[in-house]
């Protein structure tokens, strides 16, 4: 059976039954067996050098171990719409968006590995959804198998486009292997229009991870949080939507995003609503960790950001960096699920020295005004619903402090 036009990928994955086949899209060679990570992996292995496309089409694939990719110029891709695979009528929703049509279970095991014994260059992962688990029925929301949907060892220029990870210990984890050196990094990632939920964490990174663009990501019910990162250079993420993402978390840095850093990082058009059911986030929504390394400190710009119901602060700042800019911020700190709660936390909230906090422009609602809604904060402007919109700091003195040069 020849499914795909001579020369449209490298080869086409498709499922008859319940075997797996491999097509050569040069050749039409069909090759086929009952493990989808042998077929799969097999046709990965048999690209050219120079790399090449491998299509999966619309079906579930069981993976028995981790697809790896360890050559440049990779693009694996799925379909992007189709069918009702894991997504039921139920009232609790509880699988896959509609729109997913190739999806990968990964149980106990890394969907896909990329880099894990040497450094690899130009991947492309798009179109496709990955599980942890393989049950179409209604489960908890704390209900994940170990290991990532996609973990990058080491790499240059990877691209994650379209993808939808759920019910992971990571949903994406970014972690080169130690020690560092020029082959053991992870630079520049590209990812657009990324789904996370019911993860233990949805985005984890550390170490070496630099030149990162993160456009359009929703977070959902991920436990620990959605974005958990400690940038190395240059991360701009935007249009970033986090929705009761940390309900589980015992540890405060595990906040729906935490950004511990001392180089530069950019949030834009960011929304985080902290409320799950009738509870609210236990944590602050957002955590910033600067840190001072060497002649580098933590260059740290929000445009644009609304924070919604938490137990705690709606910003939290630790360490020792640089500054903190704030330009447009939206802060609902009550519940609203069967009326206003009690305001338990502050607006931005600095208990230390070192790092500079500049807020410009917003609005404050969470009942009365509180005199410690911005606290050692260097300066606030035009912040409706503040207690004295002109200043700053615990008791909303005025301060002489403005935006770093």
């Amino acid at each position: 059976m020849v499914l795909v036009t001579k020369g449209s990928a490298s080869f086409v994955i498709f499922k008859e039954g319940g075997t797996y086949c491999a097509q050569n899209g040069k050749t039409g060679k069909i090759n086929s067996g009952t493990d989808a990570s042998t077929v799969i992996q097999s046709a990965i292995n048999a690209l050219s050098p120079s790399g090449g496309r491998i299509h999966i089409k619309s079906g579930k694939y069981v993976l028995t171990s981790p697809l790896t990719i360890e050559s440049n110029s990779i693009h694996i891709t799925g379909e992007s719409k189709a069918g009702d695979i894991f997504f039921t009528n139920d009232a609790k929703y509880h699988g896959f968006s509609n729109k997913i049509a190739t999806i990968l279970i990964a149980d106990k095991i890394n969907g896909i590995e990329i880099g894990r014994t040497k450094l690899v260059f130009g991947t492309t992962i798009e179109n496709m959804g990955i599980s942890g688990i393989d049950l179409d029925a209604v489960m908890g929301d704390d209900i994940y198998s170990t290991g990532a949907g996609i973990r990058v060892y080491r790499a240059e220029v990877t691209r994650i486009e379209n993808v939808q990870v759920q019910r992971k210990e990571y949903g994406i984890y970014f972690a080169p292997t130690p020690p560092w050196a020029y082959d053991r990094v992870i630079d520049v990632v590209m990812m657009d229009n990324v789904l996370l939920c019911f993860n233990l964490y949805g985005i984890y990174a550390e170490g070496w991870v630099t030149g990162v663009r993160v456009n359009t990501l929703f977070g959902y019910i991920n436990q620990r949080g959605l974005i958990h990162a400690s940038p190395q250079y240059d991360w701009i993420m935007r249009d970033v939507w986090s929705n009761a993402d940390s309900w589980n978390s015992l540890n405060q840095r595990d906040a729906p995003i935490y950004i511990g850093t001392g180089r530069d990082v950019t949030l834009e058009n960011v929304t985080i609503a902290g409320q799950k059911g009738p509870v609210l986030c236990p944590v602050p929504l957002l955590w910033l960790d600067c840190n001072k390394v060497g002649s580098h400190g933590a260059k740290i710009r929000i445009n644009n950001i609304t924070l919604l119901e938490t137990q705690s602060d709606a910003v939290r700042v630790d360490g020792n960096g640089d500054y903190v800019f704030i330009n447009g911020i939206y802060a609902g700190l009550h519940g609203f699920y069967g009326g206003n709660g009690t305001v338990k936390g502050s607006v931005i909230r600095y208990d230390a020295s070192g790092v500079k906090i500049c807020v410009n422009g917003g609005a404050v609602s969470c009942g009365a005004p509180k005199p410690d809604w911005f606290v050692n904060v260097d300066k606030v402007e035009s912040v409706y619903g503040h207690t004295n919109a002109s200043g700053g700091g615990e008791n909303g003195a005025s301060s002489t402090h403005g935006m770093p040069d």
